[in-house]
């Protein structure tokens, strides 16, 4: 349940994090016994206007300026904190709580002074805590007032250009090369903020006859910083990072690193010698231009700009600083998808800063009202304020185009997969328009599959899977037959199996074979299915060569005892020591166990936690063998099936019988075909798959213990509390206040006492915890180390005319040199996907 605070609707989104819900725009919700608190409550009624003012949602709504007219006539002191909190989670109304706030200062100043004041505040206090987002949308609402007269312009640039001076004192802390690495994602960001205001400055600049003097100074800053900065390109922030000399995504798209910030100063300078004349800042002053030029500009206080990143400890390690920058101040995300698809249609109908303005509006909702899925794509569907864009179709492209953009943001996006496809499901439905962008930006990335890495592909193959799953499994796979006929380690094949694969995973293969009316074909081409290998199944294990075992073997499926007159057998016999010892009895009781489960994996975990004793018993004494044994007998089981191989060795690891360093040695070892070869997509997915979930479960532990010692810290933290205000303490007599020997402080102290080991235990796992997490970090990036110096796996080491099996067009060689360029793109995303623990084991190492 949410609460509600100065008249807007607060829910928690996905993983526990705060978001604002506007639904008081809603006309359903202004019904009932909710219009009549508000008609018993004025100031309630005037909260709820100000959040309706402007919108776009409703069909019977007024001319925006008769709306600004009507609240202006209100009382305003009551809801100042409501106008700022708008301004910033409704960023697509900051025009219209502008020109409100104008109006307001033409009868009132001393009002707006306090709402300047507070905003200011709010901005420095945005800075020092790094909120990135509402220090930038803050800014933006500033300069949004400059244009309704309120806030002087020489004060702006004031403010624009301490932002960016600020960036190269920062930038001048250090040499070059370590400003590259660890202050230049902090510096970019305060440069971007102070940039992107421009544009809702523009409906005043283009009634000047002249720049103004601040301008002039704020772009000969912004130049300087520009051209001091160490890094002008960040390759590694790129999903696409190859270039070439054709129109594709690779030579489109930045990835909105370190190369964003010039193309936004670009756009701005076209910005300015177009008259300052724009289409997404549309501007309500002229409505009420006479009140508002009555009224004398204010100026604005001081802006302090920290000049360390806040958050990041000085004391930090090089790696792990670096790191913690790039956390707080990532990569904005941006991909040029449509322009690979139709440029000339884009660029003729909207102009680049105005694409950069609706990304702005896309990003800035989406962060604010995630967890509400409606209300998200209504106001991306529909309330974006571009009244006078030539087509609507170009709007919803750029809208899915910054969706895809923020899905593959670099080094990490913001939500999950399943968070934007939610998005784009909605819009679907919302309007038609938005779902021909869609094929267009697949069509785009699926031709710059061969530019990416297998983590970028994943990532936009579950997208798809979930996607068409919302659309009835509808999808035009027969346009992408044509994949079959590349060779098997051809990255664009391995995509579109992966895709196919995760489709399967959210229903079964005979659906999607049946012929469908509405398509008057199947959903699915059958000769799609070749690359899915053949039908999952379980294969059934041998026996081993042991008839009395294997005859009592045969009743381990009877009876909820079974398990307990197991152990008892074992434990009172010479079982072990006839057939050989734990190792061998504990292959043929995890044979036993998945071969009665290989009916289904809800099959298999029952009767793993029924014999979960004896399993935990026998593997603490094989150890690593006995680790290693589980590992081949779990992936012989299911050899042909990638979601029930990698579902359960994640189980074995769960249960804490198989550890992440025994999986990464069977993954790196000889037995993982897909990390020795590129030619069967299957495999080479399974082993992602497999290492995907390894490497997150190793770090799910560790951040669980960090958890259990914060909360152990914080209960001994109020334990002392409590013994403090117990404790005797002297007053101005002398006489003290409790006796020493008092039972209720005895108690106290008992429960420090006690609790003190809990918190020393608490933080030697995590100790652990942490020592593992490095040691598996480690593990896999010598582990493709290794690959790739396997001189067996060089591709220099192929005979070049030596012809594959399957097809004798493809030669030895080039599947080879695949591999080698898969594999290193698999190393830069693991490197890249965990980026943060790399950094703490590189900080350790150079210590």
């Amino acid at each position: 349940m949410g609460d509600r605070q100065n008249g807007v609707v607060r829910g928690r989104g996905p993983g526990g994090r705060g978001r604002t819900r506007m639904r008081m725009d809603d006309p359903a919700f202004n019904t009932g016994k909710r219009k009549r608190e508000e008609e018993g409550d004025p100031v309630l009624h005037l909260m709820s206007l100000v959040l309706r003012i402007g919108d776009r949602l409703r069909k019977d709504t007024r001319p925006v300026e008769e709306e600004i007219d009507e609240v202006a006539k209100r009382t305003r002191r009551d809801v100042i904190q409501t106008i700022l909190d708008c301004s910033v989670e409704v960023g697509l109304k900051c025009g219209v709580y502008a020109t409100l706030v104008g109006l307001w200062h033409a009868d009132e100043e001393i009002i707006v002074t306090a709402l300047l004041d507070k905003a200011c505040e709010g901005l420095n206090e945005a800075l020092t805590t790094g909120d990135r987002y509402r220090a930038r949308l803050l800014l933006r609402l500033l300069a949004a007032l400059t244009t309704t007269n309120v806030v002087s312009m020489q004060s702006m640039f004031s403010m624009l250009n301490s932002m960016v001076t600020a960036a190269m004192q920062t930038l001048e802390q250090g040499d070059k090369a370590e400003a590259s690495r660890r202050l230049q994602p902090y510096t970019d960001y305060l440069v971007y903020s102070a940039v992107i205001a421009l544009p809702w400055l523009a409906p005043e600049l283009q009634h000047l006859e002249s720049d103004p003097e601040g301008l002039t100074t704020f772009s000969s800053s912004v130049e300087q910083y520009l051209s001091i900065r160490p890094r002008a390109a960040q390759d590694a922030l790129n999903p696409f990072p190859a270039a070439n000399e054709d129109e594709t995504v690779a030579s489109l798209g930045h990835g909105g690193g370190a190369s964003f910030l010039p193309q936004l100063w670009q756009y701005t300078l076209e910005l300015k010698e177009n008259q300052w004349s724009l289409l997404g800042v549309p501007s309500y002053s002229q409505f009420f231009e006479a009140q508002l030029a009555a009224c004398k500009p204010l100026e604005l206080p001081e802006l302090i700009v920290p000049l360390h990143p806040p958050g990041v400890a000085p004391s930090l390690a090089f790696p792990e600083a670096a790191a913690a920058v790039l956390k707080a101040y990532p990569s904005r995300g941006a991909l040029d998808l449509q322009l690979s698809v139709n440029k000339q249609l884009v660029t003729s109908l909207i102009s680049g800063i105005d694409r950069i303005v609706a990304q702005e509006y896309v990003i800035d909702t989406i962060h604010y009202f995630d967890g509400d899925n409606n209300e998200l794509a209504r106001r991306l569907g529909i309330a974006l304020p571009f009244p006078d864009i030539p087509d609507p179709k170009i709007l919803a492209a750029v809208v899915q185009e910054t969706i895809f953009s923020q899905l593959l943001r670099l080094p990490e996006s913001e939500l999950g997969v399943l968070a934007y496809a939610k998005v784009t499901t909605n819009l679907c439905k919302l309007s038609a328009d938005f779902a021909q962008p869609i094929g267009g930006c697949l069509k785009a990335l699926k031709e710059g599959m061969g530019d990416t890495d297998p983590d970028i592909a994943l990532c936009v193959a579950e997208w798809l899977a979930l996607h068409i799953n919302n659309h009835d499994f509808i999808w035009s796979w027969h346009r992408w037959e044509s994949v079959l006929d590349l060779p098997p380690y051809d990255p664009t094949r391995h995509f579109v199996a992966t895709a196919l694969e995760r489709t399967m995973r959210l229903s079964f293969r005979e659906f999607h074979l049946q012929f469908d009316p509405t398509l008057r074909r199947e959903r699915v081409p059958e000769a799609m299915f070749e690359l899915l290998g053949p039908t999952p199944s379980a294969r059934p294990v041998k026996q081993i060569q042991a008839p009395k075992l294997a005859h009592r073997g045969d009743a381990l499926p009877q009876g909820p005892s079974l398990s307990e007159r197991l152990s008892v057998w074992l434990r009172d016999s010479n079982v072990r020591e006839q057939i050989g010892g734990d190792l061998v009895l504990l292959k043929w009781l995890s044979r036993c166990l998945l071969t009665i489960g290989g009916r289904s994996i809800g099959h298999l975990y029952s009767y793993l936690d029924r014999h979960e004793p004896i399993m935990n018993e026998l593997t603490v004494s094989t150890g690593d063998q006995g680790e290693d044994l589980l590992m081949d007998e779990a992936t012989s089981m299911w050899a042909n099936s990638v979601q029930h191989t990698s579902i359960i060795v994640d189980h074995l690891m769960g249960k804490r019988w198989v550890s992440g360093a025994a999986v990464l040695r069977w993954l790196f070892g000889s037995k993982a075909i897909g990390m020795r070869s590129a030619d069967d997509a299957m495999e080479c997915l399974k082993c992602t798959d497999i290492l995907n979930n390894t490497v997150a479960r190793v770090l799910a532990r560790t951040q669980d213990d960090k958890e259990i010692v914060q909360a152990v810290e914080h209960e001994l933290q109020q334990r002392q509390i409590a013994l403090q205000a117990l404790e005797p303490n002297a007053d101005v007599d002398g006489d003290q206040a409790m006796n020493e020997d008092s039972p209720a402080l005895t108690l106290a102290q008992q429960n420090v006492t006690n609790f003190e080991p809990t918190l020393a235990e608490a933080r030697a796992h995590l100790q652990e915890s942490q020592a593992i997490q490095n040691s598996v970090m480690l593990q896999v990036y010598q582990g493709y180390l290794s690959l790739l110096a396997d001189a067996s796996l060089d591709g220099s080491a192929a005979d070049d005319n030596a012809p594959m099996e399957d097809n004798p067009v493809y030669s030895a060689q080039d599947s080879q040199k695949a591999w080698r360029k898969r594999t290193l793109a698999a190393l830069g995303a693991f490197l890249r996907k965990h980026y943060l623990s790399i950094a703490h084991v590189a900080s350790e190492i150079e210590q």
